[in-house]
């Protein structure tokens, strides 16, 4: 029996190690969809609004450590397609979105970890939804673009500073962005991009603001016009924009980089399969990982990773449960946790997932912030996303958002076999660990 464990291990490690796998990840509470899901300081990963009705004030927390969900304190305001900013004093800024009649709004409430309790702060000076936030090295929240009470994109961005608890103008975009990506870059500057314009249509169109100056700039335009996409901050400094709808209104594959050094965009290889309501999360190993979508004719399963080094797609295995929309949080350990989000028929699900990187170790190294969206993640407005998404890409906002920036590492198989990730390939981790744990997984 060994020796065909061992056989089995041989041959199928590749793929387990190309893969990685997924898992359950319990059942939420209630439905959730076009939410927020962010990782917080305590290690718990909050789930805000976009309930079983669409707009909600339920919220929930996943456990990590025992893989649970519970019902979490309720927003004083029911909100979907907003975005959630982890500022850096660990306390929570969630922001605009659609509340409820579908009324578009400017309400900011944060919620307070230590405290245990939500508190309405001073509202955005302009409603907003499908718009997008960035953390700031400073601390403020910049916060761009989105649809107005008339569900006309806007040019406008403003700032949120913690210290003074107030909203300032951050000036005027040269065009207008909704359903964008917003991504800090390792030299301070945000990167705004694509995204439906002020004529609705796709857009290429990208720009670059300087929180010192608060001037903002051209950044190219990008290879393709989309919006829906997803971005992520790579290890490298280079942003990877995946998916979306294009300019002829076709869900697509196409994928390309931001080169912040030149201060221009090239096309990469595509996904393996197009889509859009997506989530991306930058792992520890430094790949990226796609999850789920929508591609016109089905709501997706399917997962890619993206491997920066050799510009190359791989597949990422397959969820239980078809989802768009949803959320993805990188937690601690470095397994990414997918919630909720629509499935076929446009059904809002309490469903979550766990996906186990082949790198896993089954510890508790400091993942950091995961894409947003997200964006994104966070889900609201990347379509996500973060989103999700605001995008899916300010930086911690949201545990979705693809913040990336960390430095890629490897993991080697834990020779302690209850530490090991479950799966599909959990055989073949006990038999690396029966051979002095000498292989290792990137």
């Amino acid at each position: 029996m060994l020796r065909q464990c061992v056989f089995w291990g041989i041959v199928g490690a590749s793929t387990a190690a190309a893969q990685g796998g997924w898992g359950d990840g319990g059942t939420m509470n209630v439905t959730h969809a076009a939410h927020a899901a962010t990782l917080l300081g305590t290690g718990q990963v909050l789930v805000t609004g976009g309930g079983p009705t669409g707009v909600a004030v339920d919220c929930e927390f996943y456990d990590p450590t025992t893989g649970s969900w519970s019902v979490a304190p309720k927003m004083g305001t029911g909100r979907s397609s907003h975005t959630a900013t982890l500022l850096q004093s660990g306390i929570l800024l969630v922001a605009g979105g659609f509340g409820p009649a579908g009324v578009v709004l400017g309400s900011a409430q944060v919620y307070n970890p230590a405290a245990s309790s939500w508190q309405t702060i001073a509202a955005m000076a302009s409603v907003r939804v499908s718009h997008a936030a960035t953390l700031l090295p400073n601390g403020d929240v910049l916060v761009t673009g989105g649809l107005d009470t008339t569900l006309s994109t806007l040019t406008s961005a403003e700032r949120y500073s913690p210290a003074t608890g107030l909203w300032t103008s951050a000036g005027t975009m040269a065009s207008g962005h909704t359903y964008h990506s917003s991504t800090l870059l390792p030299n301070g500057l945000v990167l705004v991009a694509g995204g439906e314009d002020t004529n609705f249509a796709p857009s290429a169109v990208a720009e670059l603001y300087n929180p010192a100056t608060g001037a903002w700039t051209a950044a190219g335009s990008m290879t393709t016009a989309r919006v829906y996409q997803t971005a992520t901050l790579l290890p490298t400094g280079k942003v990877l924009v995946v998916g979306g709808v294009d300019q002829n209104f076709n869900i697509t594959a196409l994928a390309e980089i931001y080169d912040p050094a030149a201060n221009s965009w090239a096309p990469t290889a595509s996904m393996t399969t197009a889509r859009e309501g997506i989530t991306a999360t930058l792992l520890s190993s430094g790949l990226t990982l796609v999850a789920g979508g929508y591609n016109l004719t089905s709501v997706l399963t399917s997962a890619e990773l993206y491997d920066a080094a050799s510009g190359t797609w791989q597949s990422a295995g397959t969820m239980a449960t078809a989802r768009y929309q949803h959320s993805a949080t990188l937690l601690p350990n470095g397994q990414v946790l997918v919630a909720g989000g629509f499935t076929t028929g446009s059904a809002p699900i309490a469903s979550a997932e766990l996906y186990t990187p082949a790198s896993f170790d089954g510890g508790s190294g400091d993942a950091g912030p995961s894409s947003r969206d997200g964006g994104s993640a966070d889900a609201g407005a990347s379509a996500n996303d973060s989103g999700f998404t605001d995008g899916g890409s300010s930086l911690p906002d949201s545990g979705v958002a693809d913040a990336g920036g960390q430095a890629p590492r490897t993991y080697a198989v834990g020779c302690d076999c209850n530490a090991s990730p479950a799966g599909a390939w959990i055989l073949w981790a006990l038999v690396a660990a029966a051979i002095c744990c000498r292989n290792r997984f990137r």
